[in-house]
């Protein structure tokens, strides 16, 4: 049997914000057969947003970090840890709310993305998409914890315009996040996903949505299949569409080869 291996790349940006609360953070083995990606969208507009989505990261590395030695009993156990992880990183902003006061309110998105010998695992909070390309189709595989997805099932049931819900001024307003008390929703894949040679996984914050489904893939099909030429290309086109509203941007791709 073929070992899959993994390369990757990744940006950050901040767009037309005055500062960066996006937080990114992976490793992988050397083997580059196995490791983990964990990405945080501090919560725009709120006290402390780049103290939480650092705090979030912070909280899953370590527990990942710490549980990595015996990986394939975590494999085994992955229905059950992945809701722990996104507790952990929870009662990490819970305690640090608790002892600064002047942060109540600041929240965050989370999604860590783990592959452990070519399975796919996934925990998420919050609207930060990971996406996946084969065949030359796009899906997100994770859920979209914001009022964007039921606007555009309204649009499906053609209760609005397309151009209504693009537009719509909830579009981005969350349903679940991270802020050290209940969590709404939370996705937690329940079985493996199995990766394929050729694949192209993108896991991301929400400033990717400037692009369309259609620019996405020519980002990623245009590049050669290189994680760096298709990090680089994403980057380059949402900077020549100028978004005055441009929001904070962190990306990782992962090539399957």
């Amino acid at each position: 049997m073929t070992q899959l291996k993994i390369e990757t790349a990744w940006a950050l940006s901040k767009g037309e914000r005055n500062a960066q609360e996006d937080v990114l953070h992976l490793w992988f083995e050397p083997s580059d057969r196995s490791g983990y990606i964990i990405i945080a969208d501090g919560m725009g507009g709120h006290t402390s947003g780049d103290v939480a989505s650092s705090l979030a990261v912070e909280a899953i590395d370590g527990s990942l970090t710490a549980h990595w030695a015996q990986k394939d009993t975590l494999r085994d156990n992955m229905r059950t840890y992945l809701p722990e992880l996104i507790n952990t990183a929870n009662t990490r902003l819970a305690h640090y709310i608790k002892s600064s006061p002047n942060t109540a309110g600041m929240g965050t998105t989370l999604l860590t993305a783990i592959i452990i010998e070519g399975q796919l695992y996934w925990a998420s909070v919050g609207d930060s998409p990971l996406y996946l390309l084969r065949n030359k189709r796009l899906i997100q595989l994770n859920d979209d914890h914001s009022m964007a997805r039921q606007i555009d099932q309204m649009v499906h049931a053609g209760q609005l315009t397309k151009e209504a819900a693009q537009d719509h001024p909830n579009r981005n307003a969350l349903t679940s996040v991270i802020m050290g008390d209940v969590i709404g929703d939370m996705d937690c894949s329940v079985s493996p996903f199995e990766m394929r040679k050729g694949d192209t996984l993108i896991a991301t914050t929400d400033g990717i949505s400037s692009l369309s489904q259609d620019d996405l893939i020519e980002c990623i099909l245009s590049s050669n299949q290189s994680a760096k030429e298709i990090s680089a290309s994403i980057i380059a086109k949402i900077d020549a569409l100028k978004n005055p509203n441009q929001d904070n941007l962190a990306l990782c791709v992962a090539q399957i080869t």
